[in-house]
């Protein structure tokens, strides 16, 4: 994951149950800016022979090791959306001898309040209900039963493993954060400012339009506003 033309690297980390497709738009906008990379996490993607990932601290290591030589050669940004803001800020936390030189998150409160709803349920129509409301479900996903059917245990996996999460809040971060939320999201400004205690750098939070999955939704809106930050 180095740059190869020497510009910082801009690395994603995508929802639950997400890979990098979902991402694609998003990366384009940030590629006249950064080397921009997206972390696919094991059962999905590149990936998708490996078997999932059954805690979060796994699932931040092998996130780190996927990411440590960016980290040691390059200035990194991490930007992490819903459960990737958790690994992103992780990643971050493993990486204190070469830090990161911002962390965005979004769409998420930090891991020390825990997750905002749990959506696991045993139920499939059930949590294909809570998904579609928090706009997470494409409409091609929504009319392919068969490329449903292949979605949903990545969304399972990862759920399982963020779900029942609430480290203690540790030490601070030495890092800029920036933090992204929605108008229309559960995530409340309270929430969003909590990332605050996870940082001994500045913290920002910005309330954008939208739902849940405004960063892919509206991916030039989202680009400007962490455009600004990380010139700020």
């Amino acid at each position: 994951m180095q740059s190869v033309d020497g510009r910082s690297v801009l690395i994603v980390f995508p929802h639950a149950g997400g890979s990098a497709a979902a991402y694609r738009e998003l990366a384009h906008r940030f590629e006249s800016d950064h080397d921009v990379r997206c972390v696919e996490l094991p059962g999905r993607g590149r990936h998708w022979k490996q078997p999932f990932l059954a805690t979060m601290p796994d699932i931040a290591e092998f996130a780190y090791q996927e990411v440590r030589d960016a980290l040691a050669s390059r200035p990194t940004i991490l930007l992490g959306h819903s459960m990737g803001a958790w690994v992103a800020f992780l990643v971050a936390a493993r990486a204190r001898d070469r830090p990161p030189r911002h962390l965005v998150v979004s769409a998420a409160r930090p891991p020390h309040l825990g997750i905002h709803r749990a959506l696991l349920s045993p139920d499939q129509e059930t949590l294909i209900g809570e998904l579609d409301r928090l706009g997470g479900l494409p409409t091609e996903l929504r009319n392919d039963r068969a490329a449903l059917e292949l979605f949903l245990p990545a969304l399972r996996a990862d759920l399982a493993a963020i779900e029942p999460f609430r480290p203690p809040l540790g030490e601070p971060l030495a890092v800029p954060v920036t933090v992204l939320r929605a108008a229309g999201d559960d995530i409340t400004v309270d929430d969003a400012r909590a990332w605050c205690q996870t940082t001994t750098g500045t913290c920002q939070v910005h309330t954008l339009p939208g739902g849940h999955f405004f960063l892919t939704a509206q991916p030039a809106m989202a680009q400007a506003v962490v455009r600004r930050a990380l010139t700020s």
